[in-house]
């Protein structure tokens, strides 16, 4: 075991930045407690706390936008903020969800550049 914040832990994986996938800690060979996930690229993609080897409640990012804050069940969005991009980096949805449905926020269209809300 090994102790990290004052808590026992079973293991912490520590690698080349590059070469990482997860830094974090484990309980019973899943992924328990504070920990960070990065793409293959070093990319962080996710920074929170885990359950049973599932995210439970943090920050996830994409293209190094931080596109969801809050929490998760099993794993999936399910209450907090979130920000939706097209693939030219364009915002077309911020807003809240709650139990995984979206609960409110501004939806847009682009059409040549410019953006209506719908």
């Amino acid at each position: 075991f090994h102790r990290l914040n004052g808590k026992f832990i079973d293991k912490i994986e520590r690698r080349n930045l590059y070469d990482l996938k997860y830094y974090g800690e484990y309980k019973n060979g899943k992924k328990f407690g504070n920990g960070r996930e990065f793409d293959n690229n070093g990319n962080l993609i996710f920074d929170g706390y885990y359950s049973e080897g599932k995210r439970q409640q943090g920050k996830e990012y994409e293209d190094s936008k931080l596109i969801f804050n809050g929490e998760y069940n099993e794993g999936r969005m399910w209450t907090g903020k979130q920000k939706v991009f097209n693939k030219y980096g364009d915002p077309v949805f911020d807003g809240e969800i709650f139990e995984g449905k979206i609960s409110n926020g501004i939806l847009r269209q682009y059409f040549n550049n410019f953006w209506s809300r719908v």
